[in-house]
């Protein structure tokens, strides 16, 4: 009976890494600045959580997760350690101005943003056009 539990375990252990996220991983802008700072590479959402057009995107967002297994990073400025924030916005987030906005960093480098609810078809086509799915 023992053997039985540890297999079972471990099987459930091995399938539970290897699933993959279908939504947008939701961080704090300490997180966003620290991945930044080290140069990865990542496509990051700001919003608002009262922003009617950010409650629009995030579905369609969610679907471009859902269909091509890309990690996009989503920072909800409102619900944000005000400080954290600002800073974001002041090292690579300059162009900040309206929410939602979507950034594509690659290397720590900011390389094009768009703002407003972008359409799913104009939201893929982008990503494709900069690489980040295929």
């Amino acid at each position: 009976m023992k053997k039985l539990v540890v297999i079972g375990l471990l099987l459930l252990t091995v399938f539970a890494g290897c699933t993959t996220s279908e939504d947008v991983t939701s961080i704090k802008a300490s997180e966003a600045i620290r991945r930044l700072d080290a140069a990865e590479s990542m496509v990051l959402v700001i919003g608002i959580s009262t922003c009617s057009a950010c409650k629009e995107y995030k579905p369609v967002v969610r679907e471009i997760v859902k269909n091509y297994g890309v990690q996009i990073f989503y920072v909800e400025l409102d619900s944000d350690v005000k400080t954290d924030v600002n800073s974001l916005i002041e090292k690579y987030l300059v162009e900040a101005r309206w929410t939602p906005t979507t950034y594509i960093f690659k290397n720590g480098v900011l390389v094009e943003s768009k703002t407003g609810a972008i359409k799913y078809s104009m939201l893929k086509d982008w990503l494709q056009l900069n690489d980040i799915i295929e």
